[in-house]
């Protein structure tokens, strides 16, 4: 693994760990782990049915394995920088069939041999402004209560098996410019916008910032919008890593 990356709901007692890497070389997991299963599988797939694509491995790849919260692993892909032919090799083994070029997709890794399975993807803003979602003018709102010209936005929902967008929920993820100035704005922005976050759970996370730099651990944040259900709000943070965003991501 290159890095983990740890995920914490501020609006419930929600907890998971994401295993990232880029390349996919041998690795040996602790005995009797599930993610060893997950990674041979992938990493299988990887190397032999997608080594056409010539710059895979420096792609974001990344295994959420199931836990108390979590009923099924995931696998997610960020491409970027691919031609076509690539794009489509791609969209084609993990059968992933929207019209939309998004920039990362999310599937249940035990769904990936079912071509029309359900999976999720994200999109840039400039892609998003083009996608008729039921809840887009609510994402764009949060995003401009919340946004001040240092995040990178990302807009992520769920697709059925045909393609089709489905419409009840919309996260938005925001990749702040790296500073502990940016995170206590952010912050600030969020527990203000939404009061039922958990602000001492929130407030944990402050001491990681007193002499926070770049280059010692990537971090970001997501709302999930529901339409029947209020908000949730996670902070992401990698660990046991040097931040492995800030080449790929151009965020200084």
């Amino acid at each position: 693994m290159n890095y983990y990356l740890f995920e914490r709901d501020l609006t419930s007692n929600h907890v998971s760990y994401h295993y990232c890497f880029l390349n996919y070389d041998e690795v040996k997991f602790p005995e009797n782990s599930k993610i060893q299963e997950h990674y041979d599988y992938l990493r299988k797939i990887l190397s032999t049915d997608l080594s056409s694509v010539k710059r895979l491995s420096s792609f974001h790849k990344a295994i959420t394995p199931q836990n108390k919260f979590i009923d099924t692993p995931y696998f997610h892909l960020s491409v970027d920088n691919i031609s076509p032919e690539e794009y489509k090799t791609i969209n084609d083994r993990f059968g992933i069939n929207t019209n939309y070029r998004y920039n990362y997709f999310t599937k249940i890794i035990s769904d990936i041999e079912e071509k029309e399975k359900y999976f999720k993807c994200g999109f840039l803003s400039h892609i998003f402004r083009n996608i008729a979602h039921d809840m887009k003018s609510d994402a764009l709102e949060v995003t401009r209560k919340l946004f001040d010209g240092n995040c990178n936005v990302l807009y992520a929902f769920d697709f059925d098996q045909s393609g089709s967008i489905i419409h009840d929920n919309i996260n938005i993820e925001l990749l702040p410019q790296y500073s502990s100035v940016n995170f206590l704005k952010i912050k600030n922005n969020l527990k203000s916008l939404f009061p039922h976050l958990n602000v001492e759970l929130f407030d944990i996370y402050d001491k990681m910032f007193l002499d926070y730099s770049p280059e010692k651990f990537h971090f970001h944040f997501k709302v999930k919008l529901y339409k029947n259900e209020p908000p949730a709000v996670k902070f992401y943070r990698t660990y046991n890593s040097s931040n492995p965003y800030l080449s790929p991501i151009n965020i200084k």
